[in-house]
Order: structure tokens, then C-alpha cells, then sequence
């Protein structure tokens, strides 16, 4: 039936031709004559769909001009029949050039900063001045015309990625006490699978396939562009860029608005569209044009100021990287990353002054954190951080992100900390606490209350702890003797307070766009130390905290969005999920792990240790009399893994055996220690001083379901 309706509609659309009723067809001998004759019959420069498709001429109605393509006026078939014209199907060769050169109706100019509007942003535009070419941008003209749309829809196959030891999935594989079964699962649902380079060294990569099969962009809603207030939408979204974002991190400032071309703008407003008081449409329509705009005018090679900001921009917000193809999201935005860093040198602004130097600044900040979220090596080497007199949110956050480059070279470089030194590695603690205790007033952490800049400070401070400490986590992984640095119980205790100050101040903020790009990977390092402080001290305070970032951060920023949007932001927001649901799974029989089975190894030239060593060979006993607030006992066995240990980390929960020397690094306990423990486990009987019983007695107190809430043991 629809059939039949379409081609009766074809037959009106025929009979109402002004040349059917005159009696001569438009492909008659006469029809071609009379148009012949007439040099001057208005014509679209485009034709739309239906008339494309069809293979007739495509006019604009009697006694009107022609349009433009997109934009201008319907055809006379298409006014006929009462539908809209749409010009979705892709430009062929000639086409296209015509159409970028400009050989139809003028676009309407955008007017002067002193004639906007005064209820507005002083840069709003006219809407047909978006389809312009951008004046710093040459367009490109293709050689080939594009694929069909069916072929960028459906790709053949999906390209895959590696995420290295910084980033999350990386970080849960390389834990040595969370079960391996249970991060199979979660790593098959995502699709990531780990590879381990060379065989049975510990050492390799996750290879993520689709990050969780995101979807592909669907179809932008056209209709809300060719609307009257589509201008006054992107003038306000690009104010709104301005006011939240543009602070935080300045790739655009309200000095550069005066030169901004139409794609700046498109990029700006998608960045301020992210946020969930903006619909989802809106959104799309916007990732649909800029992906337009950096496409048509050349902007990955174009080595322009206005080509580089609107490639950082992009940067600012994952799901502006989903695009049709086989490309992930995360290879779209490190190519955008790339092509920016490398045409700003090109242009000398990683040299230059003022605003050029801002936004090289700009760029090394994305990198840098990029680098660490997805475990890759960054593109540029950022220097040494240089103090300078300027307190303000942005110059802190660079000399942050130059302690965190130098992290990222020298613990998780190719070689890892095979050739670090001692030296090196203090000068970097060094660095990250001075940095800390030159903090202004107004950006120092004041705990729950504490402003959003001085938040995020705070929130990417305890990120670069952890990611500085981990691989020296001694009771976990296996450190170089020769290495000084050790993640002992008083840096423990920082990492601690400070996690849980940032999940608390987490769970007060209304926007999850607020917290820029890095705040779900840093949200999931916090949730990591709270997992591992139930794990290894059996503390209920980490499982509390855990389900407080759940249900508080996570669940309650989700629930405001359509289950379709922001797929990336939600699969790393799922990491604090997945870390709370192992608190609450039961322990299943005969052990979590196989006898012998290792994780990834942190970085390479850390090893990390055997999971029935640290699942049930070291247990923390509280003492508030002691310095370090308590004490690590470990049994007979895990006490010979952990020779490497400093001395006074661990006490000895029993008397050597007859026949061997106790380790230098593990001394005996004290009975006190010996109540305390039988105290925190709510066991009436006291365990004999033998070393087997002493064995079983730590083994059952790291298992005992009495002690926390669940018997399932895990952490870092």
C-alpha cells in the first residue's frame, strides 16, 4: 500500500507540472525545447533527495528564487506533494565543489559584536552563516565522492586499542588480591582481554575492543538547526562554555569571541551541551555539525589558531569522538589531540607568549591526563614545573600536570622503573609535596565544603599520589631492593583521607561535566583505594564509602541522563560499580584464585606477588599507640615472599621454625598484638604461639565472614 501511495503521489506531482497541463512533457522533444529557449528558469544549485533520487529536475516553485541545497526554499515537487525537502544523501564530486565555492545564494553575514542583541551573548549569528566556509580555513575538495551511508553505519570490522598500566582496566588486572574470575567477567562484558609480552613475564597490555560497543551516532536532528532560535541555542551554549569551563581550563577565552569562526562556536556549544540540563538532541545536532566542520574545512591539517582550539575543545568531552567507521572514540580524540599539538608547534605558540601560550598550556594539560586515563605514552614532553607568582586555578593545575608527566616517564615508561633511581624518584615525592604546600588559601582543600576549583585540585592531587605509589606497594608487588621508595602505612593514611574527602565532596556536586574530562578515571582511583582499604584492613569504612560514591555520584548523575547518552562517561563511572559488587559477593569454595596465578604486573620491573600470599598472608592490626596507627602481622609463608620488605613493616605472628633465621624485616609480636588481633576477630579462644596454628589462626581471620561485610577478600 505504500507502494501505491507513493507512486499516485508521483502522478499528482506529474499532473500539476506546468508543462503536463500545457500539454508537453518535460522529457519531450518540445519540453527540452522550451527550456532551451529560456536561459534564464531559475534552478537549484542543489538538488534534494526525492527529486535525486526520482532523476528529475529539481525547481524551486513558479515566481519564487531558487534556494541553496540545506536551507533554502522547497521545490516545486516537493511544495506539491506537501513534503519537506531533505538533502541528507551525500554530495557527488561536482556537486560538492559547486556547493563549498559558493555558486548559489549568499549566506547571510554575521552580524557585529555592537549590533547583537541586548538580552543575548554578544556573538550570536545568523544561522545561514554556519554552511560558510570558515575565513581561516581552506576547504577541501575531495577526489572521490563519499561512500554511502549504509557503509559508514555498519562497519565491517571494529579497530582495537591498548590501555596500559595507568589506565583503569590495566589497574584492576594488575590487583593482586581482586579475584581474577571476577574481573573476567567484567572485562568480557567491556571487551577488553589481556595480552602479557613476553610470555610468562608479568608484563603486557589490556587490548580494548569498542570500549563496550558504544553506539554509533544516530541520524542529527536537521530540523532543530533550520529553526529562527538555532542561533540564539549556540550563542547561549557558547556563553555557558565560557562561564564553566572556560575557567578551568582556557583553550577559548572571552577575548578571543571577537575572531571566533562558526565551528569554534559549534564546538564550544557541544562541549556546554554535555551537561544534563541540555537535551540529548541538542547535543547530537551539535557532534553531527562539528564532525561536519572538521571534515569540510580541512581542520586536522590546516595549521590555523582557530583549527587548533577547535581540536582541544573536542578534546574536553569523550562522547564528541563517536562517529560512524571503525575508529574508537578514543583513537578519534588522540588523532585530534596529535594534529593540534603538532600544528601549534608548527605555528611556535609552544614558545610564544600570551594567549598562544595559554593554549599550548591547554594542550599539554589534555595530554598529559589523556595519557594517564588510557595507559599510552604522551604525545609531547611537558617540563619541569616553574613556579611563578600567578595563583590561579589554571597555573596550579599545569605545575600538577608537570609532576604527572614526570611520573608517567619515569614509573611507567617502556622500561618502567628498571633504570628509575632513587634520586629521581624522591625528587619527584619532593616536588608533589611542595606543590601541595604551596597551595593558595582559596584553592587549598577545606574538606566537604571546599569550592569546585579547589576540588578538582584535590581530587587530581590524590590520583597522581596513587599513580607515584603503587607500583611500590611492597606487600603487594615485588619492588628492586635497590629502590627506596615504599608505599608504607603514613602514605597510606594520606591516600586514604584523602579518597574519602574526595568521594564526600563527590557526592555534593550537581554535574558530572563540572568535573571536567578526568573526573570519572579519578572518581575510580578513589573508589580503588577505599576497595583496597576493606580488602587489606578489613575496614568497613571502604565498603560504606564505596556504596556511597554508587548510589550518591554514580547512580544519582546517571539517573538524570537518557540511557543512551554519554556511553564512555558511563562504562568509566561503572569501575566504582564493579568495585562496590565485589565487596558483596560471597567468597566461592576452594578459593578464589588457582595456586600460582599472577596478575599484570603494575609497570615493568615491579612484580607482582603470589594472590594466596597476599589474600591471606598479611593482616592490619590497629593500634592507636602505635605511630603509624597499626601494625602488618604476616604468617610463617608470606613472611619468606617478603624479605624485600623494610625493616619494621611487617611483625612476625609466630616463632620461626627451628632450622631457619627470621627474616631481618619481620620481627616477632608482641602479645598485645596478639590480643588485639583476637580482640578485632571476636574470637573467645587465644591461639597457641606454634607457627602452624599462628598460620591457620591469620589465614582465618583474613577469611572470617564475622569481620567484615562479606568473606570475600579482595583489593589492591
Amino acid at each position: 500500500m505504500a507502494s501505491l501511495a507513493a507512486a499516485a503521489s508521483d502522478m499528482v506531482t506529474m499532473a500539476s507540472s506546468p508543462d503536463v497541463q500545457n500539454g508537453e512533457s518535460s522529457t519531450s522533444p518540445a519540453g527540452r525545447r522550451k527550456r532551451r529557449a529560456d536561459p534564464l528558469r531559475p534552478k537549484n544549485l542543489q538538488a534534494c533527495d526525492r527529486c535525486r533520487i526520482k532523476k528529475v529536475k529539481c525547481e524551486p516553485p513558479e515566481g519564487t528564487a531558487p534556494g541553496a541545497g540545506p536551507g533554502g526554499r522547497s521545490c516545486a515537487a516537493c511544495e506539491t506533494t506537501q513534503r519537506a525537502c531533505t538533502f541528507d544523501l551525500p554530495l557527488t564530486v561536482s556537486r560538492s565543489k559547486r556547493v563549498r565555492r559558493g555558486l548559489g545564494a549568499t549566506p547571510a553575514p554575521a552580524p557585529a559584536l555592537d549590533e547583537a542583541a541586548e538580552d543575548g551573548p554578544p556573538y550570536a549569528y545568523a544561522y545561514d552563516a554556519l554552511d560558510a566556509p570558515s575565513p581561516v580555513s581552506s576547504p577541501r575538495r575531495p577526489e572521490r565522492a563519499l561512500p554511502p551511508l549504509d557503509a559508514l553505519r555498519a562497519p565491517a570490522r571494529m579497530s582495537v586499542r591498548r590501555e596500559g598500566p595507568t589506565s583503569l582496566s590495566y589497574i584492576l588486572h594488575s590487583t593482586p588480591t581482586l579475584p581474577l574470575p571476577f574481573v573476567a567477567d567484567w572485562a568480557a562484558a567491556t571487551g577488553k582481554t589481556v595480552h602479557v609480552t613476553p610470555a610468562e613475564s608479568g608484563d603486557g597490555y589490556v587490548l580494548c575492543a569498542g570500549d563496550g560497543a558504544p553506539p554509533a551516532p544516530r541520524p542529527p536532528f536537521l530540523d532543530v538547526v533550520q529553526s529562527d532560535s538555532w542561533g540564539e541555542v549556540v550563542s547561549r551554549l557558547a556563553e555557558t562554555f565560557l562561564v564553566h569551563v572556560g575557567p578551568l581550563v582556557p583553550v577559548v577565552a572571552r577575548d578571543d569571541m571577537a575572531a571566533a569562526t562558526p565551528g569554534l562556536l559549534h564546538t564550544m556549544a557541544a562541549v556546554a551541551a554535555a551537561r544534563t540540563n541540555c537535551p540529548q538532541q541538542i547535543f547530537e545536532t551539535l557532534q553531527h555539525l562539528l564532525r561536519k566542520e572538521i571534515l569540510d574545512h580541512d581542520t586536522l591539517s590546516d595549521p590555523t589558531r582557530h583549527n587548533i582550539q577547535i581540536l582541544l575543545v573536542s578534546c574536553l568531552v569523550d562522547e564528541l569522538a563517536i562517529q560512524p567507521g571503525v575508529a574508537q572514540p578514543a583513537h578519534v580524540a588522540r588523532t585530534r589531540l596529535s594534529a593540534a599539538i603538532r600544528m601549534a608547534q608548527d605555528l611556535g605558540m609552544d614558545t610564544g607568549n600570551g594567549a598562544d601560550w595559554r593554549i599550548w598550556q591547554c594542550a599539554m594539560v589534555i595530554d598529559q591526563w589523556n595519557a594517564a586515563r588510557h595507559g599510552v605514552r604522551p604525545i609531547a614532553i611537558l617540563p619541569p614545573p616553574t613556579y611563578t607568582p600567578d595563583d590561579t586555578f589554571f597555573a596550579h593545575l599545569v605545575q600538577l600536570t608537570s609532576v604527572l608527566a614526570r611520573v608517567l616517564v619515569t614509573v611507567y615508561g617502556p622500561e618502567g622503573i628498571k633504570h628509575a633511581t632513587n634520586d629521581g624518584l624522591h625528587a619527584i615525592r619532593d616536588a608533589l609535596a611542595e606543590w601541595n604546600a604551596r597551595l593558595p588559601a582559596a584553592l587549598a582543600w577545606n574538606g566537604l565544603w571546599s569550592s569546585l576549583q579547589s576540588g578538582i585540585l584535590h581530587l587530581l592531587y590524590t590520583t597522581t599520589l596513587l599513580l607515584l605509589y603503587r607500583p611500590f606497594m611492597r606487600w603487594s608487588f615485588m619492588v628492586p631492593p635497590a629502590l627506596e621508595l615504599n608505599m608504607g602505612i603514613p602514605e597510606w593514611t594520606e591516600l586514604l583521607a584523602c579518597s574519602r574527602g574526595c568521594i564526600e565532596w563527590a557526592a555534593n556536586q550537581e554535574e558530572l561535566a563540572d568535573l571536567l574530562f578526568v573526573g570519572p578515571y579519578a572518581l575510580g582511583i578513589c573508589g580503588l583505594i577505599q576497595y583496597h582499604t576493606w580488602a587489606r584492613r578489613r575496614e568497613a569504612d571502604g565498603v560504606v564509602l564505596l556504596e556511597k560514591a554508587r548510589r550518591d555520584v554514580v547512580e544519582r548523575w546517571t539517573a538524570r541522563l537518557p540511557d543512551s547518552h554519554h556511553p564512555l562517561q558511563r562504562a568509566q563511572l561503572d569501575v566504582v560499580k564493579l568495585l562496590h559488587a565485589a565487596t558483596q559477593r560471597a567468597r566461592p569454595e576452594g578459593g578464589a584464585f588457582a595456586a600460582g596465578d599472577r596478575g599484570l604486573n603494575p609497570t615493568p620491573g615491579s612484580l607482582n606477588r603470589l594472590p594466596e600470599t597476599t589474600i591471606a598472608g598479611v593482616a592490619f592490626i590497629r593500634d592507636p599507640s602505635h605511630p603509624r596507627g597499626g601494625v602488618l602481622v604476616a604468617t610463617q609463608q608470606a613472611a619468606r615472599e617478603i624479605k624485600d620488605l623494610p625493616p619494621g613493616t611487617v611483625v612476625l605472628g609466630g616463632a620461626p621454625d627451628d632450622d631457619a633465621e627470621p627474616p631481618q624485616q619481620v620481627t616477632p609480636a608482641t602479645q598485645g598484638y596478639i590480643d588485639a588481633l583476637i580482640d578485632s576477630a571476636a574470637v573467645t579462644a587465644r591461639p597457641a604461639m606454634s607457627a602452624p596454628e599462628w598460620e591457620a589462626y591469620v589465614s582465618a581471620y583474613m577469611l572470617n565472614a564475622d569481620s567484615g561485610p562479606s568473606a570475600f577478600p579482595s583489593g589492591l
